[in-house]
């Protein structure tokens, strides 16, 4: 309520405000000569201001972001249009407003809707058979029309303006006026129609929505002309305003008898003879109204944008500037009658007329008339169609600011149909009636969006799996929710998306020795084991969940659970030996599967894209290349498979979301509907990410908290407002359908790593080389602060170790595939711009920079606290990098982490050094140094930003942490993962993995020949004096009695998965081939052989059997989809089995290149470190040479760049946060006071009430229960009421102690209530109870305005409002079915209130 209320004071008052002050501004004009200049140098500045900015606004879009530029016709059309409203604007505010009083001045302005109200009738829609309500509004457009046309004459002809005497009211003091008698000359006889005509010219484009003929023989293709305006309208607007700008000072000249251009308070200040205290006081008073207009002008039109965004446009848009007209009206009645206002703190003073009321009858009737003509012409205000949160070009014509009358502005520039244009798919608004609607990026507003929710297992514990089904089973219960409100109640809930989820399991499978057959894992054993504590948890209540159905796969398997809100849950069990593992493969399987076979219909992706292939023999890429030009490219692009798509299935693509997370993520619903909003605003944007938090225990936890939020609060806030985030994290993101399907993105995403480069790029950052390939492709991708979610994250040293040894270089592999292609890529994505790509070298060069800035600080901290010698200190500091790198370069990573572990300890003390000689140079040093205004600069930023991060704020306190562990993390693990990069296992979340019995024999054979040989190598076997400590040995075994024999203890032979997956798969291969051999040799009968964990009906395994999985149904795979899998596993996902020489390359390959990397990585580091204190140290040969002969430029040119970046993002954030503000505000409802109730907070209400319907039991964090929601035993009653409704039918008893579901039979229930889930149980039971009170009428809210017919036996008038009650009886109403035949009750538009 405060919301609204504010915005709309404020609206009105910065639009009266702004109306006044010009009036004041225009009436210097008519006084002496150097106060008309002064005034006129004060209006060109409120005119030519808005139009600059508006310019500087188009040029950073066209620098930012690729945009269509306009042909010599368009832009010689443009120049003539706005030359002729530049020429009315003229008039008006330098002939005819300084030519007549206020009111009557203010009274010309309510005629300037000539050409929109003439096109409101001449242009519309023609209908056969009209409505009553048609043609009334026909006929009172063309009453409006009449009115402002009629009012030309009168005030041009008439005596509305004449010569006679005005009186000047001008401030001497606080309360003091002078009034100075005028004659003002009323000569307008051309002046003040032309000047009519052609301001309303420039809103011609809102008023025509077709071709438009003239008797049927000339046709005026307005169509055409607003195709053309739209799509060029940032850099027709950069061509002309320049332009336009010289027109307005040479105009200004000529309207004004060649007065002269003084600039206000421009002399010395004079303190004798100025009538001013001092010179501050002067310049306030003459440029105070300037201030005024254009700062009311900026802020109304802020607001009135923001207010059309949240939804807010009736009361916060609409009323406001409606009631503008009239009340500067009002005020200047006012003001010349009472004087209320002071006038001594601007220049300039108010022209009163005559104020009897026999002189203002006939203007007020005809202001009255006029405001009446000018609200029907833009009535179109009061009934917007947009969505949430809806981008200003959408809501505006033109979405450029204007300083004068900027109400009038406002209302006749917002669109007439928000329907008429459409964004499409190159981040560009068009109009939906041109020929683009035919294109593969029409869009149609009645498609239901398609949400899979995939995440992918490995290797998680208990907690995490169950944090990850707690919120599956939150989404689950709030999509049941909507989906009943709309069944029950007959409402479309806006925000709803049909919901599937999809779990892929890696590596699922192990052989069970006892029976030697392969079964679910120990990770799937306890996964199924956490699913009913997770929902219970949830649905807070006991509640059984029901076996899985069993489906046995190509792939392995598959488990599929019915949630309690009905949503399906597939678990996907992946056999590595049948199917290739690891993430980004299992990415690959569920993508291929959803969006392909799900969507298309099994390999029909493929043979579009193989025909494709076939016919073009060239890549999309080089098709961009060939020379076509821009404008072509980007109106229909090559889409080989969208082209290849009929219209319904490109737009369930467009409509088709994956939202990605990891198997220990925990987030909200809310979340999902914060990342959905993005992708609904924004057709372009490919994916969003939202905001990841850290959890867990121990230093390395919070080291992590406070490296995420620094960088999403900096570094992912200036990704998303400069251009496009890099990386969307695998752990919470949304990816849309057609932007995964598009051509070199999914295609490519399965591509096997053939390269040395290709096991960095591909395998070890598979979340951000997608992104890379969808920027590569021209999709946005964006970043959204309020939704959020927690991973945990490593807990101790070495897995943080090991998990950046993967993320680091897959980033620098990805920066650098970017940057190299940024020629194609800016050309392609308009929203990454050359200023971008600059910013990202910028970052990287940074990132290989940092290891020798940090040596540099050491350096220079040894040399101020300790006095050493600049080349003394750098040897102390660089000395712990040497010796670890050699450590890195000889020992194993276990030995490599611990010794970074030692040297991280050792680092602490020299941070806590450092931070000495960083406190004696900044006291040394005056507060002017670079090092003092960066240091200070950046505390002040993180500070600063985590105040706007009020909920994270004590993320800060870690800071420390982090600046005590910034060399060990930028000096030592950049040393630790260049050094490792020919290692490509995955190294988190590794378990030792159970081995079969012939690999476990294998390996024993293989660790015995390693022994000896090791020992066969030692000293002492040389000499033999191994084998007589042996013999001794067993010699004094045999005297004490020992026997000497060999003991079998039963070992667990154990290794990591990702180190012997290969030496696996050579053991299995010889242990097959030494079981063949021997049952060779052994002549058996039987010359079939067995492989391990055969089973003799493949449709039911053995673990179908096994009781953890319960008596659920064993459904067959069909036949199709059968076929898919077997088609895409030898295509895509057969496993890897590379030839030994193939294998060979690869490791010499990756040995290359790391050795190739970390020379040429660490002798530019080396290099840049010399250099600098080369530089240092020449201070006196090299003074002269310095800035300001005191700093050295190579550090200080440094310094300077790093702090622009850093600045950048410090902005990027303050406008990120308002806009995730804004984005929280637009799904907020404030109904504080609020008696009316609009469709979106009835629905809204509904869903609400549905969660609360179908709730087990109260929760202890919730409301409580309504006592009408309760069960009880009361019978049926006949409704004696004017209207009979039927209930729901009956539903089945549902057991008191558990609301379990009903035994399910294995065929399909259309319809039963056998299959009903145990949600909807629970809210059709409540439902058919509060039915049974409705026609009792003993319901809390069943009351009529009429209090003698309240029928109320109870009441909770404490607990609910009325308007909630209203509400709520209405709800039920629409849950009832009338005995009207078979047709149900239609569904209500409004609610009447």
């Amino acid at each position: 309520m405060f919301l609204y209320f504010f915005i709309v004071i404020m609206i009105l008052g910065c639009t009266v405000a702004s109306k006044i002050s010009l009036l004041i501004l225009t009436s210097g004009i008519s006084k002496d000569v150097e106060s008309r200049g002064q005034h006129v140098v004060l209006l060109l500045f409120c005119i030519c201001g808005p139009i600059a900015w508006n310019w500087f606004m188009a040029f950073m879009k066209i620098l930012f972001g690729g945009k269509e530029w306009p042909n010599l016709l368009t832009v010689f059309i443009l120049l003539i249009l706005e030359s002729a409203q530049t020429f009315g604007m003229c008039l008006l505010l330098f002939r005819i407003l300084p030519s007549t009083d206020f009111f009557r001045g203010l009274l010309i302005t309510f005629a300037i809707c000539q050409i929109p109200s003439l096109l409101k009738v001449i242009v519309h829609e023609k209908r056969p058979n009209p409505s009553i309500s048609e043609i009334v509004a026909i006929i009172m457009n063309i009453a409006a029309f009449l009115v402002q046309i009629a009012a030309i004459p009168f005030f041009s002809i008439g005596e509305f303006i004449s010569e006679g005497n005005f009186t000047l009211l001008e401030g001497h003091n606080e309360t003091t006026y002078v009034k100075t008698e005028f004659i003002l000359s009323g000569t307008l006889e051309w002046e003040l129609p032309v000047a009519l005509v052609l301001i309303s010219l420039g809103w011609w484009e809102n008023y025509v929505s077709g071709e438009w003929s003239i008797f049927g023989k000339v046709t005026i293709p307005f169509k055409q002309w607003r195709s053309i305006l739209q799509d060029a309208r940032e850099t027709s607007y950069f061509l002309v305003a320049p332009f336009k700008i010289g027109l307005t000072l040479l105009f200004a000249r000529l309207l004004t008898n060649n007065s002269p251009f003084i600039l206000p308070a421009a002399g010395e200040f004079n303190a004798t003879t100025s009538e001013f205290s001092s010179k501050a006081e002067e310049v306030g008073v003459s440029y105070s109204l300037m201030f005024i207009q254009v700062g009311s002008g900026i802020i109304c039109t802020y607001l009135a944008g923001l207010a059309c965004k949240l939804h807010m446009q009736r009361t916060a848009f609409a009323l406001p500037l409606t009631l503008a007209p009239p009340c500067a009206l009002m005020v200047v009645y006012l003001q010349c009658e009472y004087m209320f206002l002071p006038a001594h703190w601007h220049v300039g003073g108010w022209f009163c007329g005559k104020q009897d009321i026999v002189s203002l009858l006939i203007p007020l009737i005809c202001a009255v008339l006029l405001w009446l003509s000018y609200s029907i012409t833009v009535s179109h205000i009061w009934f917007p169609e947009s969505e949430r949160m809806a981008k200003i070009e959408k809501l505006f014509i033109t979405p450029h600011f204007e300083g004068i009358f900027p109400d009038f502005t406002l209302t006749l520039r917002r669109r007439r149909n928000d329907k008429e244009v459409k964004l499409t798919g190159f981040d560009t608004f068009r109009y939906t009636e041109d020929t683009y609607t035919d294109d593969v990026y029409s869009s149609k507003s009645n498609i239901i969006p398609q949400m899979y929710v995939c995440a992918t297992m490995w290797h998680e514990t208990r907690q995490e799996m169950t944090q990850l089904l707690k919120s599956l089973f939150r989404l689950d219960y709030v999509h049941c929710a909507s989906r009943l409100a709309q069944e029950k109640f007959r409402v479309r809930d806006p925000d709803y998306y049909d919901l599937e989820i999809h779990i892929i399991f890696d590596d699922a499978f192990e052989l069970d020795d006892t029976v030697d057959k392969y079964v679910p894992n120990m990770f799937v054993r306890q996964f199924v084991d956490c699913m009913e504590d997770a929902a219970r948890s949830v649905v807070k209540g006991p509640i059984t969940i029901a076996p899985p159905e069993k489906v046995a796969t190509p792939y392995g398997g598959k488990l599929i659970w019915t949630m309690p809100g009905h949503t399906k849950l597939n678990v996907h069990l992946k056999d590595k030996n049948k199917m290739r593992h690891r993430k980004r493969w299992s990415q690959c399987m569920y993508m291929y599967y959803l969006l392909g076979y799900r969507l298309l219909g099994g390999k029909e992706a493929d043979k579009m894209m193989d025909e494709y292939e076939r016919d073009s023999n060239i890549s999309y890429v080089r098709n961009r290349k060939k020379g076509k030009s821009k404008k072509s490219q980007r109106s229909r692009p090559m889409k080989s498979l969208f082209m290849k798509m009929d219209p319904e299935q490109y737009e369930q693509a467009e409509n088709t979301f994956i939202l990605t997370l990891d198997g220990d993520v925990d987030f909200k619903p809310d979340s999902v509907k914060l990342l959905l909003d993005r992708m609904k605003k924004n057709r372009k944007v490919g994916a969003v990410c939202g905001r990841i938090h850290p959890i867990g225990g121990g230093p390395m936890v919070w080291y992590q908290q406070f490296e995420y939020a620094v960088g999403h609060w900096l570094q992912k806030a200036a990704e998303h407002v400069f251009g496009c985030v890099l990386c969307c994290p695998g752990c919470f993101s949304l990816f849309r359908g057609s932007a995964i399907m598009d051509d070199n993105v999914m295609k490519m995403y399965t591509t096997k790593p053939t390269e040395a480069r290709h096991y960095i790029q591909f395998e070890q950052g598979e979340d951000r080389w997608l992104c890379t390939l969808m920027l590569q492709q021209g999709h946005r991708i964006d970043y959204c602060a309020g939704a959020d979610a927690l991973t945990f994250a490593p807990t101790t040293f070495d897995e943080f170790f090991n998990q950046r040894r993967r993320w680091s270089p897959s980033t620098l592999a990805n920066m650098m595939d970017l940057l190299s292609s940024w020629r194609d890529t800016t050309r392609i994505n308009d929203n990454i711009s050359r200023p971008y790509v600059l910013y990202q070298f910028v970052l990287m060069a940074s990132t290989i920079l940092a290891p020798s800035t940090i040596i540099l600080m050491i350096t220079g901290s040894y040399h101020s606290v300790l006095k050493l010698g600049t080349w003394e200190s750098y040897l102390l500091s660089i000395l712990p990098v040497i010796i670890y790198l050699g450590i890195c370069l000889t020992m194993k990573a276990k030995y490599q982490i611990a010794s970074a572990a030692v040297i991280t300890a050792i680092y602490t003390v020299i941070m806590m050094i450092a931070t000495v000689g960083t406190i004696i140079s900044i006291v040394t040093e005056n507060f002017g140094s670079p090092n003092v205004v960066f240091l200070s600069g950046l505390t002040s930023i993180f500070l600063i930003a985590g105040i706007l991060h009020p909920q994270e704020f004590f993320c800060l306190v870690y800071g420390a942490l982090y600046f005590m562990t910034v060399p060990s993390t930028f000096i030592l693990l950049t040393v630790y993962y260049l050094c490792n990069l020919n290692n490509v296992s995955w190294g988190t979340r590794e378990i030792p993995k159970k081995l079969t019995k012939e690999e476990e024999e294998e390996m024993k054979i293989q660790e015995e020949e390693k022994r000896k040989k090791k020992e066969g190598r030692s000293i002492l076997n040389r000499l033999g004096i191994t084998t007589l400590i042996n013999e001794a040995r067993d010699l004094i075994r045999s005297l004490l009695g020992t026997k000497v024999q060999e003991t079998k203890v039963e070992e667990k032979c154990v290794q990591t998965e990702t180190t012997t997956v290969e030496f696996e798969r050579s053991l299995s291969k010889q242990s097959r081939k030494s079981k063949e051999s021997k049952r060779s040799s052994k002549n058996s009968e039987s010359d079939d052989v067995t492989p391990n964990g055969w089973e003799p009906d493949p449709d039911r395994p053995f673990w179908f059997t096994l009781p953890i999985y319960g008596n659920g149904p064993i459904k067959i795979l069909p036949k199709e989809e059968t076929e898919f899998w077997r088609f895409m596993i030898k295509k895509y996902l057969h496993p890897l089995d590379e030839d030994k020489s193939h294998k060979q390359k690869i490791k010499e390959d990756l040995a290359s290149l790391k050795n190739n990397v970390v020379f040429i990585y660490f002798m530019i580091n080396f290099l840049w470190t010399i250099i600098t204190l080369q530089l240092q140290s020449m201070e006196d040969e090299l003074k002269n040479f310095y800035v300001i002969q005191k700093y050295e430029p190579l550090s200080l040119m440094f310094l300077s760049v790093f702090a622009i970046a850093i600045s950048l993002q410090f902005v990027s954030m303050f406008i990120h946060r308002w806009g995730t503000f804004l984005h929280l505000m637009s799904t907020t409802r404030v109904d504080w006071f609020k008696k009316i109730a609009t469709e979106e907070d009835f629905v809204r209400f509904v869903v609400n009430e549905a969660q609360r319907l179908q709730r087990m039991e109260p929760a202890a964090d919730y409301d409580d229960m309504p006592p009408d929601y309760d069960d009880d035993d009361t019978t049926d009653v006949t409704n004696n009421g004017s209207e009979q409704y039927d209930e729901l039918p009956s539903l089945p008893a549902t057991p008191i102690d558990t609301f379990g579901r009903q035994r399910r039979g294995h065929g399909p229930h259309h319809n039963g209530h056998d299959d009903v889930p145990i949600l909807q149980q629970i809210f059709e039971n409540r439902l058919e109870n509060i039915h049974r009170k409705w026609k009792q009428g003993t319901l809390a809210f069943r009351y009529n305005n009429n209090n003698n017919n309240r029928r109320l036996n109870r009441h909770d008038s404490n607990r609910f409002s009325q308007r909630d009650n209203i509400m709520r009886q209405q709800m039920f109403k629409r849950s009832f079915k009338k005995y009207s035949g078979d047709e149900e009750a239609p569904k209500s538009i409004r609610i009447d209130i």
